[in-house]
């Protein structure tokens, strides 16, 4: 087995989820949460560098045995679960639950932890514990600072989780074909050996028979997949669930 090869592939998962976290970061932002705009980039920050940092050097360019890639995709799992959790552990959850909520998400298990709501029935992380975060003191820090500098920056509602409930979604959304087959579909040009990690995610007899390209094939699962995603949405609307309900 070829460990750089292996680091490398693991470094562009951490990467890649570096950037996936910017998108509930704007989620976050549009609902006025500053805990979870702070939460989001902290673990975006951390993701992406340490993915840079793993793929530095290691084995880019190599070509990736079948055994390679299996440690490359289980091991990848395992650190973007990790990375996955880092949101929930920013705004107050302890290690064990947001471990459980990132394993839950990323298997598309969607089962949770989560015992409070709020009055309109959505998911709240208990007060005491988001006040002692790590997001709600920088997030309070940046707010005395600003005012400070005769700056001020409006809070919103510090109680409403609207992008790490969009964001435990998403994971469920990414872990429905797998963040290795997003790799393979949309980042070809990293250098990471798409036709063995695709054979090592893929289930069945017929992973390498549906087109001779691991990328073509890739790309084909999550065309298909996002339209089914975006045809529910469009039923969920028509409805009338709320758009965030919807998505």
């Amino acid at each position: 087995m070829k460990y750089p090869i292996v680091i490398n592939t693991i470094g562009t998962i951490l990467a890649v989820l570096g950037l996936l976290f910017i998108v509930p970061g704007i989620v976050a932002a549009i609902y006025g949460e500053l805990n979870g705009v702070v939460a989001f980039a902290l673990a975006s920050l951390l993701a992406f560098s340490v993915g840079l940092l793993m793929r530095r050097g290691n084995g880019i360019g190599s070509e990736m045995s079948i055994k390679s890639a299996f440690a490359a995709v289980t091991l990848g799992w395992l650190v973007a679960t990790i990375f996955g959790a880092l949101p929930y552990v920013f705004q107050g959850l302890g290690t064990v639950d947001a471990l459980f909520e990132s394993i839950s998400g990323f298997s598309a298990t969607g089962a949770t932890i989560l015992t409070e709501s709020n009055a309109q029935g959505y998911y709240i992380i208990n007060e005491t514990l988001a006040k002692n975060s790590i997001a709600n003191q920088l997030a309070e820090f940046i707010t005395s600072s600003l005012t400070f500098y005769n700056a001020t920056f409006n809070l919103g509602n510090p109680k409403t989780y609207y992008g790490l409930l969009f964001w435990r979604s998403f994971q469920q959304f990414i872990g429905g074909l797998g963040i290795i087959l997003l790799i393979v579909a949309i980042f070809p040009n990293l250098r990471v050996a798409g036709r063995q990690l695709y054979l090592a995610e893929a289930v069945g007899p017929s992973k390498d028979t549906i087109t001779p390209r691991a990328v073509s094939t890739a790309r084909i699962l999550w065309r298909i997949y996002i339209l089914f995603n975006v045809v529910e949405i469009i039923m969920l609307l028509a409805a009338g669930m709320p758009l965030y309900d919807a998505i």
